[in-house]
């Protein structure tokens, strides 16, 4: 976990599941769309560990991202985030909590 919140945590459940779950509510409820991601009910052909889905969020370009041993977040792009990088990242991440945990 990096202490300078380059991730906004959603939950340490890492279930390939739950982050389908995870998907479909930011696509159904909040209207993101993901790139380069062909069907977010499909099934992984890969086995890795760690999973990447880029998306748009009031134009900035932002991760959901799987890490197995870690749990699921959202990242920024950049190493440096800006102020509005990390508002926006702690925004989507507030109201995927706010449907998930109902």
């Amino acid at each position: 976990m990096n202490s300078k919140n380059i991730e906004s945590y959603i939950t340490d459940d890492s279930s390939r599941d739950n982050f389908r779950k995870i998907a479909k509510i930011m696509n159904k409820r909040l209207g993101i769309s993901f790139i380069d991601v062909p069907d977010i009910k499909a099934d992984y052909i890969d086995y890795s560990d760690t999973v990447y889905w880029d998306f748009k969020y009031k134009d900035i370009l932002l991760t959901l991202h799987l890490e197995h041993y870690t749990g699921i977040m959202i990242m920024h792009e950049s190493t440096t985030p800006s102020k509005t990088e990390l508002e926006t990242s702690k925004e989507v991440a507030d109201k995927v909590l706010a449907i998930y945990n109902k």
